[in-house]
């Protein structure tokens, strides 16, 4: 009998891993570049172009995942993989100036002049590297939850260790957190918010509870989780993003000139808020927009609201 339900386990991880590479592929296209080969996924026919910038781990689906509210809002949406990233390869660009490098290549074979940016969390050096280096291709740049300067994982917080150093590797482990996710688990919740945040326990309830009462917010934590799967297809590109961060040297922020948002949650574990005010307080026309209750993934704080005005509005009077 245990043979038997490991069976039927093991085939429903197959089932699922096969079906989710198979979605994947259908959802985008990959585009011949001079970097090399780029997968990428064009949201809207019309209005500016605003490219999103994933995190680690990641893919061209994350930015549909973090920011459903901002398509169909007048932008076409560029969401690109990042080198390392589902069918991405490595080999496009390692550093964050390369990757800058790789997106100038794909704007050029999609013959894009110009577009605005936004980036996440470990795409935040690759959104700067191609603000220093491509100035006259960005109109504007929102960073959010951003890394702006040398970042390592925090020692002090264990989970956020282990998910990186073991979990975030390992298919099953993630097949089960989708599952766990798509069957409404509180403590699941929980602990997303726990490692991406310093909340103290009762407010932690208090946002899980949100979440677990609001369909919207719910589906954004299940696609965020969903947009880290299968970890096979994006951890070349996720211990990449560690090594580079880790090496990162301070750029020179205060060459951009393009007009910059910068958004952070002041209790954000993951990315200190120390990397908004660094870059807020570098780039000469940057916007500070410090959330009190925020953490890392804003699309999951009570203030989303509030935050997805603020980007819309900004790229509606920048972005061209």
């Amino acid at each position: 009998m245990i043979v038997k339900k490991q069976k039927i386990l093991q085939d429903e991880f197959f089932i699922w891993k096969h079906d989710l590479k198979e979605e994947l592929r259908t959802r985008s296209r990959v585009m011949k570049t001079a970097k090399g080969r780029i997968e990428w996924s064009l949201s809207g026919d019309k209005g500016p172009l605003v490219a999103g910038i994933h995190g680690g781990p990641g893919g061209y689906d994350q930015i549909a995942a973090l920011y459903p509210a901002m398509f169909d809002k007048g932008f076409r949406i560029l969401s690109w993989s990042r080198p390392g990233y589902l069918r991405t390869p490595l080999k496009v660009g390692k550093t964050f100036g390369e990757q800058a490098d790789a997106l100038a290549a794909l704007m050029d074979a999609l013959k894009v002049e110009k577009l605005a940016a936004m980036a996440f969390s470990s795409g935040g050096p690759v959104a700067l590297e191609f603000a220093l280096r491509y100035p006259e291709r960005l109109s504007a740049l929102i960073l959010e939850s951003s890394v702006s300067r040398r970042y390592v994982i925090n020692p002090e917080n264990a989970e956020e260790h282990l998910l990186y150093s073991r979990l975030m590797f390992n298919d099953p482990v993630v097949w089960i957190f989708n599952l766990l996710a798509k069957h409404r688990s509180g403590n699941l919740f929980k602990s997303v918010i726990e490692i991406e945040s310093t909340l103290d326990e009762e407010q932690v309830e208090i946002i899980v509870s949100h979440i677990m009462n609001n369909p919207k917010k719910e589906k954004i934590l299940i696609g965020l989780i969903k947009s880290m799967s299968p970890a096979s297809l994006r951890r070349a590109g996720l211990e990449n993003d560690l090594k580079q961060l880790e090496l990162l040297e301070d750029l020179q922020l205060e060459r951009i000139s393009t007009p910059a948002l910068v958004i952070h949650g002041i209790h954000d574990s993951d990315v200190p808020f120390s990397h908004a005010e660094f870059a807020a307080k570098s780039i000469p026309k940057a916007e500070l927009l410090s959330i009190e209750d925020g953490f890392h993934i804003m699309s999951l704080c009570d203030c989303d609201n509030e935050v997805t005005e603020k980007r819309l509005e900004f790229l509606r009077i920048h972005a061209v």
